[in-house]
């Protein structure tokens, strides 16, 4: 399937070398900050959000055994915590993109595991 769509032994290298890289930045308590890296303040939702899909775009699953499978847990569990009263993940200063980025995440979590804990929150955030 990588050939028949272009890909190559070094585009998957180098897809790999980024989720190591994702990998070793992800926080203690499953998020990613693009704060550290001269982004700006209350986006962790849309960055943790958009990393975790980066993993599932792979084929990683949260649910399935494979080499990120407690990182994406580890982020899964972060974002779902996010999902404040009546589903706002617009927490500290960040906008209607990182809520509208941690509803895709979750969105496309549900969708590739059923997983019955992303549920409720999904169903929040999307209301």
């Amino acid at each position: 399937m990588l050939e028949s769509l272009g890909g190559t032994a070094q585009t998957e290298a180098a897809i790999v070398r980024s989720l190591e890289w994702l990998t070793r930045h992800q926080e203690p308590d499953g998020h990613w900050s693009i704060l550290q890296h001269g982004g700006l303040q209350g986006h962790d939702v849309g960055a943790t959000s958009l990393a975790l899909l980066c993993y599932m775009g792979w084929g990683a699953k949260h649910t399935e055994p494979g080499p990120y499978q407690a990182t994406i847990a580890r982020g899964f569990d972060w974002l779902v915590k996010q999902v404040k009263y009546k589903g706002d993940m617009r927490n500290d200063g960040g906008t209607m993109y990182d809520h509208g980025m941690g509803a895709i995440a979750l969105a496309e979590a549900y969708g590739l595991t059923k997983d019955p804990n992303l549920r409720e929150p999904l169903r929040k955030a999307i209301e």
